[in-house]
């Protein structure tokens, strides 16, 4: 779908949030979500749209961690465990329990020598058999204002596993004059996230 055609736009509010995480030379004590908190983009289905709305970009990998359904099912698993998310600089708070539509958490990234806090809540999880995805938004308080799907999926023509990360996001209030870093720091999350989930999702030895 085309965000112009549909006559979406970023509001003001949205585009000028200043809203910023907490930042600390020290690991994020875990801290509770107000449920009520918004997410900081518009509209809800962003990254679906193609192409995004204007200021946002579209970045994408799509890697390869595996062959066959058994190796599947841990990915599938293992996605649902947040493992994207347990990085040596990178957790997530809330992950106790399998990912839920509706579900607030707190993402704490180490970014050089600054824990940067980040608020986020699971729009909906799809766990088809062939095909695990979680969608997950920004909300206010977050350094880039967007949404995310993380997926695996199992290709039944050769069996091939593969992790793949479709997010749509603008850096938002101050975090728009670190653009270049924050870009950085994405892409470096996704490449980490992808090697994280084909360690997770290998044979038990």
């Amino acid at each position: 779908r085309s965000a112009s055609r549909q006559g979406y736009s970023i509001s003001r509010q949205t585009r000028d949030n200043a809203h910023m995480p907490p930042i600390s030379l020290r690991r994020p004590r875990p801290g509770q979500i107000d449920p009520s908190t918004p997410t900081n983009f518009e509209p809800p289905d962003l990254v679906d749209l193609e192409p995004p709305p204007s200021g946002f970009r579209r970045h994408r990998l799509k890697a390869r961690i595996g062959t066959g359904h058994d190796w599947y099912l841990r990915a599938r698993d293992a996605l649902l465990a947040g493992t994207p998310f347990e990085l040596p600089w990178v957790s997530i708070e809330g992950t106790d329990r399998l990912f839920q539509a509706g579900q607030s958490h707190t993402v704490n990234s180490r970014i050089w020598p600054l824990w940067v806090s980040s608020p986020v809540r699971v729009l909906d999880v799809v766990d088809a058999p062939h095909r695990c995805a979680v969608t997950i938004d920004a909300l206010v308080g977050h350094p880039v204002s967007g949404q995310e799907r993380l997926s695996v999926a199992f290709e039944l023509a050769g069996g091939a596993v593969t992790f793949e990360i479709d997010s749509v996001s603008r850096p938002v209030g101050a975090a728009r004059f670190a653009s270049p870093l924050v870009r950085i720091a994405q892409a470096r999350f996704r490449a980490s996230a992808a090697d994280a989930m084909a360690t997770a999702s290998r044979p038990p030895r």
